[in-house]
């Protein structure tokens, strides 16, 4: 796994190497949103005097978010993330969170920008939503 340290957020990809991971973008700007769907249930307590309803809240299912803007760490991780983007093709990525840990899941990418501006390299801001996630297996705390 690698170390990394500060304020960088990044996001990996699984290489043809199980367990092997690479790095698709350094993370400039982001938002990171863990979703968790909410059911409800109403319930009569008749013990009370007088007798009342109360409503009682439970975990669903969970998903995550990721909006970022970031450059690239190859031409060839421009390349795999627009072709999944243009195939509408789920790809097994790995977000790092500064502080929190690691998160894998099956992603598929909404929308994804390229810009090139006078610095070089190929900046880009992307969508991204899991599909899938597990937290007890696709959460890796930061250590």
């Amino acid at each position: 796994m690698a170390n990394y340290r500060g304020l960088l957020a990044v996001v990996e990809y699984e290489t043809a190497t199980p367990g092997t991971w690479a790095t698709l973008v350094g993370v400039t700007d982001m938002t990171f949103t863990i979703r968790n769907n909410l059911g409800e249930e109403e319930r009569i307590d008749i013990t009370a005097d007088p007798a009342f309803v109360e409503v009682l809240q439970y975990y669903g299912a969970q998903s995550l978010t990721l909006s970022y803007n970031g450059l690239f760490d190859s031409a060839a991780a421009g390349i795999m993330a627009a072709d999944a983007a243009r195939g509408q093709t789920q790809i097994n990525l790995r977000v790092y969170i500064p502080g929190d840990g690691y998160y894998e899941a099956d992603w598929a990418i909404s929308q994804i920008e390229f810009q090139r501006g006078s610095t070089g390299g190929l900046q880009h801001s992307a969508q991204l939503a899991s599909s899938g996630f597990n937290p007890s297996t696709g959460y890796t705390a930061d250590s």
